[in-house]
C-alpha cells in the first residue's frame, strides 16, 4: 500500500542482522588509520609492501590488535633534538 508507511511499517522488510561488534581491542583500517594519522589506503599499501603494524583478517575485513599497533608506532624511529 502506498503511502502508508512503506513495507517497512507492514513488517515486509526483514529485518536487520545482529552483528557481534568485534573486540575492543581491535580496530578496523579506519579505525587504526584515526589514531595514528595515517589515511586508511595509506595503511593498505603497507601491507601490501609487507610494511606497517600487524593484522589479521576476518572474513573480508582487516583487523588490528591495539597492543600491536602501539608497539608498532613504539619502533617507529623518532628524529630531531629537543630545542633548547
Amino acid at each position: 500500500m502506498i503511502g502508508d508507511g512503506g513495507p517497512q511499517l507492514m513488517g515486509f522488510m526483514p529485518k536487520k542482522a545482529n552483528h557481534p561488534q568485534p573486540p575492543a581491542e581491535y580496530v578496523d583500517t579506519k579505525g587504526l588509520a584515526s589514531i595514528v594519522s595515517l589515511a586508511a589506503v595509506t595503511l593498505k599499501l603497507m601491507r601490501q609492501r609487507g610494511e606497517g603494524p600487524p593484522w589479521i583478517k576476518v572474513g573480508k575485513v582487516v583487523r588490528y590488535k591495539l597492543a600491536d599497533a602501539r608497539a608498532w608506532m613504539d619502533r617507529r624511529p623518532g628524529g630531531g633534538e629537543v630545542a633548547r
